[in-house]
Order: C-alpha cells, then sequence, then structure tokens
C-alpha cells in the first residue's frame, strides 16, 4: 500500500468517525443543520477517500502532477468538512452559507470567522481539480507502462491549472461581489 493510499484511508475513516460522534454535541451547536449536514458529509467524504484510495494504483501521473492532485484532494474534502463546522458551532458564514434556505438559522457573524469559513467553502472547489486530474491519470494510464507519456507538459498545465484554482478561490473570498458566483 502506497503513502498516498494510506493517507487517502486514514483520512476517509477519520472524516466518518468525526461525522458519527458530531451530534452528541448538537447542545452546543447554534446551526443544528448544519450539524446534520456535517454528520452526512463525513461519510459521504470517507467513501470517497477509500475510493480513491482503491483507484490510485491505477493512475499515472507525473509526480509533480501527482503530488498536486493529491493536496488538492486533501485540501478540498477537509477545507469542507471543516468550514461546515465552523457553520455548526460558530454559526459563521452567515452570508455565503451553501444551503440558502437556512440561511435565517445562523447567527449574524462577521470578521475573521465569516472570512475562514468561506475560504474553507471555497476551497473545497479544489475537488473539480482532484477529480479531473485523478481521471485524466487514470485514462492516460496505460496497462504495464510505468512511463507518463509527456510528463514535462502534464506537469506544466497542472501546475498552471492549479495556480488559477487558487486565484479564482482567493477571488470569491476576498472579493465575492466580483466572483458572480
Amino acid at each position: 500500500m502506497s503513502c498516498v493510499q494510506r493517507s487517502f484511508i486514514i483520512v476517509g475513516l477519520v472524516q466518518i468517525l468525526i461525522a458519527m460522534v458530531i451530534p452528541f454535541f448538537t447542545a452546543l451547536s447554534v446551526a443544528k443543520f448544519a450539524v446534520i449536514m456535517l454528520h452526512i458529509i463525513g461519510p459521504i467524504q470517507g467513501v470517497l477517500y477509500i475510493g480513491l484510495a482503491y483507484v490510485w494504483p491505477y493512475v499515472k501521473l507525473p509526480r509533480l502532477a501527482s503530488i498536486l492532485t493529491v493536496i488538492s484532494i486533501h485540501v478540498a474534502l477537509i477545507s469542507n468538512l471543516f468550514g461546515t463546522f465552523l457553520s455548526a458551532f460558530w454559526g459563521t458564514g452567515r452570508d455565503e452559507f451553501v444551503i440558502k434556505s437556512h440561511i435565517e438559522a445562523l447567527p449574524v457573524m462577521h470578521g475573521g470567522w465569516n472570512t475562514l469559513t468561506l475560504l474553507n467553502f471555497n476551497l473545497s472547489e479544489y475537488i473539480i481539480f482532484g477529480v479531473a486530474a485523478t481521471l485524466y491519470g487514470f485514462c492516460a494510464a496505460k496497462k504495464g507502462t510505468k512511463k507518463v507519456k509527456n510528463g514535462k507538459a502534464v506537469n506544466i498545465i497542472f501546475t498552471l491549472l492549479f495556480i488559477i484554482f487558487l486565484l479564482f478561490i482567493l477571488l470569491q473570498t476576498f472579493y465575492p461581489r466580483l466572483s458572480n458566483l
């Protein structure tokens, strides 16, 4: 089992464990519905992690592209869970919360916590990059070959896409009115 597979399985199981334990602390939360969302998000993301651990040996990417893919997957899924946790227990993110129908249930919070929650939700968009890169590596893999075709070009393209995603996320976080989302 590779280091990447082990990290996917460990983080996936920890997310499932957190999601199963979190309902015991519902009384401490300021947004009960966000606790329920956290209870649902954890197992879904945990299963995604375990599925990625199973598929990872069949994904052939150059080293840098592989590192960027793993980082983007971890950042996206961990920040999604943490952002939901902040919404549940601190009520932050009222202006930017994903589910608009429950927006009135969150107390008004402004400042650093609100920005941190928004940043976490926006960082979860990295899953698009991570899954697309994994799909590319899975489809590009040929049976019995260890070398990746056009490795330097793939590394350059993936690095540029990673940086573009980061700039877009920062724009959404610190200038949400300009992001048009």
